[in-house]
């Protein structure tokens, strides 16, 4: 059986932890998703995954 090398984009759901500074859990909120703090911890969600796009798919060999 042939072998194919296939390349693709793929998204994960990814859970964060973040530690910000704010007057209320909506502007806590609204700082983590503006990208203005590192997140402290992040863990992929198993088999949460979405396939985007085929990037290319060549026979090796």
């Amino acid at each position: 059986m042939p072998q194919y090398r296939v390349e693709a984009l793929e998204k994960f759901e990814v859970r964060t932890v973040y530690h910000v500074e704010a007057d209320d859990p909506q502007q806590a909120e609204a700082r983590c998703k503006s990208g203005a703090y590192a997140y402290d911890q992040a863990s992929i969600q198993e088999g949460n995954e979405v396939w985007l796009e085929t990037v290319s798919v060549e026979r090796c060999g």
